[in-house]
């Protein structure tokens, strides 16, 4: 039998922290062999777009995969479960929630790696479907004094930080510009669609941590150059992802400022492979695409927790 979940049953079934939790252990058997990545391929018919990537977890004996379509603007995700010793499927899950939890679980272990211990303020640029997830890891992996968020709308902001204080129970300012959002903040996350830079590396504070989880086509910048080059340590989740869709790593290469063996992964840094912060005066940039075997290990989780709590339809496929 195989489970069915919609978007609303995963949104019942998953806590960011269990989702933080599984995806900073699948990293750590990343880094040692145990998954392998299948990664992102596109199918491009006009103005629309399929999305496939996945992979294997082996420490867990499944394969999955994950597609998207992205049409007017507008994404729809889905992942398959696969038992890999039998070949059967285990489940089929509507993940736009599922993929929100994921990328902000993914920046959340950095923040939890690789943050200040004493962080005061977090900086949100961007306040889309998946910035609330972003604020919430961040949120969960570290306390924070005040929280400031921007994006170029007015409204949408306003009522960005309106929902965030309701879900967290304590206030979210809207800030006027991405400089506010970023001066004075020891940590800042951006995710944005943005084709070109959301903010000036200047801003940065000394040792603060700036993870960029937008934009994964290598015509987008979404930090600057100065924000590359006053960073101790740059990581990124898939070193094998990176030339094809980190564009401000990609002009940083190519421009002659960094190697990619200067890149670091964040499996690596989970498993102590590779170090993290190493002073609380560094500067830290995260880039992080979304990878395939993130995607498996959050389908089990939402499977597993689905299946506990008997949510979900079992169909005989």
């Amino acid at each position: 039998m195989a489970l069915l979940l919609t978007d609303a049953q995963v949104r019942e079934a998953v806590t960011m922290d269990a989702m933080m939790d599984a995806v900073e252990d699948m990293h750590r058997h990343y880094a040692m062999g145990e998954a392998v990545l299948a990664e992102r391929r596109n199918v491009i018919i006009g103005d629309s777009q399929l999305a496939l990537m996945g992979g294997g977890l082996t420490y867990l004996g499944l394969y999955g995969s994950k597609t998207y379509t992205t049409v007017g603007g507008r994404q729809q995700y889905h992942v398959t479960l696969y038992d890999a010793s039998t070949g059967r499927l285990m489940a089929f899950i509507h993940a736009n929630w599922l993929g929100a939890l994921r990328t902000g679980a993914t920046t959340g272990v950095a923040v939890r790696l690789l943050a200040n211990p004493d962080v005061r303020v977090l900086g949100m640029i961007g306040t889309g479907y998946q910035a609330h997830t972003q604020v919430l890891a961040s949120t969960r992996a570290r306390r924070f004094e005040e929280i400031k968020v921007f994006s170029r709308r007015p409204d949408p902001r306003n009522a960005f930080a309106q929902e965030m204080t309701q879900a967290l129970g304590q206030p979210v300012r809207a800030v006027e510009s991405s400089q506010e959002a970023v001066e004075g903040s020891d940590v800042v996350v951006c995710l944005t669609v943005t084709r070109d830079p959301v903010l000036d590396g200047a801003w940065l504070e000394q040792g603060a941590l700036l993870v960029s989880a937008g934009p994964v086509t290598v015509d987008r910048q979404e930090v600057d150059r100065t924000s590359v080059m006053r960073a101790a340590h740059i990581i990124v989740d898939s070193i094998e992802q990176a030339p094809y869709e980190a564009g401000e790593l990609l002009a940083a290469v190519n421009d002659g400022d960094i190697t990619w063996e200067q890149v670091l992964t964040l499996p690596h840094v989970v498993a102590g492979m590779s170090p993290g912060r190493t002073s609380p005066t560094e500067n830290i940039y995260v880039k992080h695409f979304g990878i395939g075997v993130v995607d498996i290990v959050a389908a089990k989780l939402a499977y597993d927790e689905a299946t506990k709590r008997g949510i979900g339809l079992e169909v005989d496929i």
